[in-house]
């Protein structure tokens, strides 16, 4: 069906330089010792970015954040001069802080196909190559590992949600990215995944206000063992059995890859046509339309630029270190099985993961949960992770609960 590009390798060394870079890659575009398929894309991987002030960052000689304890000294200090100011807490959604702890915990959610319906309730180990244990939250240490690594910041009150108006017009998404456009918006923000926080960000540009375009720096927080965690974001190029010059078309993949103004316009779009991606203010500064298509093709081709940061803002581009992530990754067994039989289990896959969406006691445990770590960033002693764990276990039969998640999962195989 597709054609063995072995032989032509040697025309496109670039994008086979960057396949080689992830193993889980070449596994899965090789059969037999050929190869037949090119990658010259980065997957979706687990990660969380901070995006913090730039005053924030020159008033106390911060030239990088590398982790929670860089971030946590950074709020010491902080509060050492300025005292704990609401406008210098970390606005973050509990949702992130969870599903950090639950990959530094060394598991992944692997059925949690509908992105986030249902996330906290069951975990994955992703070195279980049959896929098949999966175990409920409170069986984990990953309560344990989220207090150990965000209790002190509970207990010094230097992390709040963003404060929604559940009355507004206004969709949350949207209110949370436009108030980085504010003069009174947050100095410090956590994201779990960073491009896109950025495209939302240019979507909702408001010339000619300049933030947080000229205001803001991003880093990607450290992570030991990041997961690619979506399973279609490994998106192969491959060419067709009949393709009479596979030559041509290899040679044209690498010249995507390479080529300065290809990069330029697959990361920030094209300024041409009846629909430009982009304008100039009167300033001589750019600025991006609603509905653009910047960092909408790094799954495809992974080759970024920075040169059409607005206000020539470098501080913004995280991509070296995504790609410093990516490349030590892993790559989940169910993963890799849903990718390698995609089409005909992938809606079984997606049928699983909405059924645990509706179930009942997934709603109460996922609605405990939700609410316990809402009120941790009220109040630090609200609840701890001996109670999470006993509150789960009371409000659960263990053996029918395994037994629907079991039952639903069987036509994966």
């Amino acid at each position: 069906m597709y054609k063995d590009l072995t032989p032509y390798l040697i025309l496109c060394p670039d994008v086979y330089a960057n396949m080689q870079q992830y193993d889980y890659v070449m596994d899965t575009v090789s059969r037999r010792g050929k190869i037949y398929a090119l990658y010259a894309g980065v997957p979706e991987i687990s990660h969380i970015a901070l995006i913090v002030k730039k005053e924030i960052l020159q008033k106390y000689n911060i030239l990088s954040v590398g982790g929670f304890d860089d971030l946590y000294g950074l709020m010491e200090r902080m509060t050492e001069q300025e005292g704990n100011k609401e406008e210098n807490k970390i606005f973050v959604n509990e949702r992130i802080l969870l599903k950090n702890a639950v990959i530094k915990a060394c598991y992944y959610l692997g059925y949690d196909g509908n992105r986030n319906l249902n996330p906290y309730n069951i975990v994955c180990k992703p070195d279980d190559e049959d896929y098949k244990p999966i175990l409920l939250i409170e069986d984990t240490d990953v309560f344990d590992v989220f207090f150990n690594e965000y209790g002190r910041f509970f207990q010094q009150s230097y992390i709040k949600p963003f404060p929604y108006d559940p009355l507004s017009a206004i969709k949350p998404d949207e209110q949370f990215y436009r108030s980085f456009f504010s003069k009174n918006g947050g100095g410090i923000y956590l994201l779990d995944n960073i491009f896109y926080s950025i495209y939302r960000l240019f979507d909702y540009d408001e010339y000619p206000e300049e933030y947080p375009w000229n205001t803001y720096s991003a880093f990607l927080l450290d992570n030991e063992n990041p997961i690619v965690n979506t399973i279609d974001s490994i998106q192969l190029i491959l060419v067709p059995y009949t393709c009479d010059q596979p030559e041509k078309a290899v040679s044209f993949v690498n010249w995507l890859y390479t080529d300065e103004k290809i990069a330029d316009l697959l990361t920030f779009g094209s300024n041409q046509g009846k629909n430009p991606n982009d304008a100039f203010t009167r300033e001589g500064n750019i600025m991006y339309k609603e509905r653009n298509s910047v960092y909408r093709f790094y799954n495809l081709i992974a080759s970024f630029s920075d040169r059409l940061l607005p206000y020539d803002n470098k501080a913004l581009d995280v991509s070296e270190e995504y790609l410093r992530l990516a490349r030590k990754a892993v790559y989940p067994p169910l993963y890799r099985r849903l990718e390698s039989v995609h089409s005909i289990r992938y809606e079984a896959y997606q049928n699983a993961s909405y059924a645990f969406t509706q179930n009942d006691t997934m709603k109460k445990r996922t609605e405990y949960i939700t609410k316990a770590v809402e009120g941790l960033l009220k109040d630090p002693l609200f609840v701890t992770a001996f109670e999470m764990k006993r509150d789960l276990d009371n409000m659960t039969n263990c053996d029918e609960l395994m037994q629907f998640i079991n039952e639903n999962i069987r036509g994966i195989d």
